[in-house]
């Protein structure tokens, strides 16, 4: 057998035992937890082990990156899950509910004529709800020290978009009318739309690593 392939078999029977091991003592029932993955690249959570086979939490953060073009591109959630660990183990099967804002957000001067530039921003924010069927494992120590990392899908439902015009110059609001017109707002706008609406409803791969304390 190759090498990459006995390390491959040895890792899922060290999962599959591990999966049998017990969540640990009954003193610890509840505390807070860092998560760090895909799609939400940080969340913060509290975790909870309310019986040998169930826990439960819930989780909520966000991120912004500036991208090129002078876009900025970010996300942000909540949401509540629920763990079923059918050996009363590190195993579970979970399902997340939860909602998700998606931004795309860009800013540039517009030139509505000759000597009169405008810095405009316009900004797209698509809301959906999301499911996310996965499945892990959640181990939680004798110290308190909580462990385990997921892996599933994330699929969004009932996207919802909101797209506002802003000015940075007050004094110059009574040419957002016009300047609308132009084939370079046209072009601006298009741009942060296609970002923020195409990434609000992709399917994306769940996987995180969690670690935590629990009291």
């Amino acid at each position: 057998m190759p090498i990459k392939s006995a390390f491959l078999a040895f890792g899922i029977i060290t999962l599959l035992l591990a999966a049998t091991l017990p969540l640990t003592d009954a003193r610890a029932s509840i505390g807070p937890s860092l998560a760090i993955g895909l799609p939400h690249a940080l969340n913060l959570a509290i975790d909870s082990k309310s019986s040998p086979t169930m826990s439960w939490g819930i989780a909520f953060g966000g991120i912004s990156l500036p991208l090129q073009n002078s876009i900025t591109l970010g996300m942000g959630n909540f949401d509540a899950r629920l763990r079923w660990h059918p050996f009363s183990g590190s195993f579970f099967l979970g399902a997340i509910l939860g909602g998700q804002s998606v931004y795309g957000k860009s800013t540039r001067p517009i030139n509505l004529e000759p000597g009169l530039s405008i810095p405009t921003t316009v900004d797209l924010t698509v809301r959906s709800s999301y499911f996310t069927p996965h499945l892990g494992w959640f181990w939680i120590f004798n110290s308190g020290f909580t462990f385990g990392f997921e892996f599933g899908i994330q699929a969004p439902f009932g996207p919802r978009s909101t797209l506002s015009v802003d000015i940075a110059d007050p004094t110059l609001n009574a040419y957002l009318s016009a300047l609308k017109l132009t084939p370079q707002y046209q072009e601006l706008e298009n741009e942060v739309e296609d970002l923020a609406d195409q990434i609000g409803r992709l399917v994306f791969p769940y996987s995180i690593l969690r670690i935590g304390w629990m009291f």
